[in-house]
């Protein structure tokens, strides 16, 4: 055999390779959409799909109740009680007073002021809980407030999400 004698051309092993070839390009593309969907999920967990957007939502209600300064109803929707000041003996631990305290625009422990806008940037679930990032009045730093998963009441976050450059 010399160097210009050239073996037979195989058809049907040209039509394998580029099936095998195409079957994996297209298996990748499957893999990659299937893993953005499952794990890049905004809650960043595969299993907490159902949750998308209640943590937001709740959050949207406390922000705009306190903007309107409608303090009882961002007490309830703080508490996920519409009908708190039924049993306020339930949330002695942190009382309308000391509600009003933190988040009412002349309370003596607001450390925001009048909050007239709310900008919510990140969401990530952590346990039973939905840590929300929230930019009060155009601020740098944020607020960090948590949603529990079960009950859908809204408290201060325990952890702080880095929120980057």
């Amino acid at each position: 055999m010399t160097l210009l004698d050239a073996p037979k051309y195989d058809a049907a092993g040209a039509k394998r390779r580029v099936r095998f070839l195409l079957g994996s390009i297209a298996f990748l593309f499957v893999l990659v959409v299937v893993g953005w969907f499952v794990a890049g999920r905004p809650l960043d967990v595969p299993w907490a799909w159902w949750n998308d957007g209640v943590a937001h939502v709740k959050v949207n209600q406390f922000f705009k109740a306190v903007e309107e300064k409608d303090m009882a109803k961002a007490y309830a929707v703080w508490n996920a009680d519409k009908d708190w000041q039924q049993h306020p003996q339930q949330y002695k631990n942190y009382d309308f007073n000391r509600f009003q305290q933190d988040w009412a625009p002349m309370g003596s422990e607001n450390d925001y002021g009048v909050i007239t806008s709310h900008k919510i940037t990140i969401e990530k679930q952590s346990g039973n809980i939905v840590i929300v990032c929230v930019y009060l009045n155009g601020r740098k730093t944020p607020v960090f407030l948590s949603v529990d998963t079960a009950t859908h009441s809204v408290g201060f976050s325990p952890n702080e999400l880095y929120v980057g450059p």
